[in-house]
């Protein structure tokens, strides 16, 4: 089989390297399951993601997705986060503000 370098960041071959531990896998195998999971979701007939996507442009609430959207946003979300870049802050601060005026509290907001 003809293998290919790929760079990752340091935070996902972490994770890799704990759950290859755990799963008795190489981080490589590791890293290809977690491939092949992605893209079974993608491709699965009931998923849309169309929720999730509302919810990470604050159209929506997180709160409006169900369990299983709200995992995949989990996921996109930390991973906006660990990329943002001016815009996307900006963006979180006036998301703040607004939700600020609007008497919405952290407490309020959960996880």
């Amino acid at each position: 089989m003809a293998t290919q370098g790929v760079r990752l960041s340091e935070f996902t071959l972490t994770d890799a390297r704990r759950e290859a531990g755990i799963m008795s896998r190489t981080v490589s195998a590791q890293v290809e399951h977690w491939i092949r999971l992605g893209r079974a979701i993608e491709r699965a007939p009931a998923f849309d993601d169309r929720a999730i996507k509302s919810a990470l442009r604050g159209e929506i609430s997180p709160d409006a997705l169900d369990a299983y959207e709200r995992a995949i946003y989990d996921v996109e979300h930390e991973e906006l986060m660990r990329t943002a870049g001016d815009n996307e802050r900006d963006f979180y601060r006036r998301l703040a503000k607004r939700q600020t005026a609007a008497g919405v509290t952290a407490d309020e907001l959960g996880d």
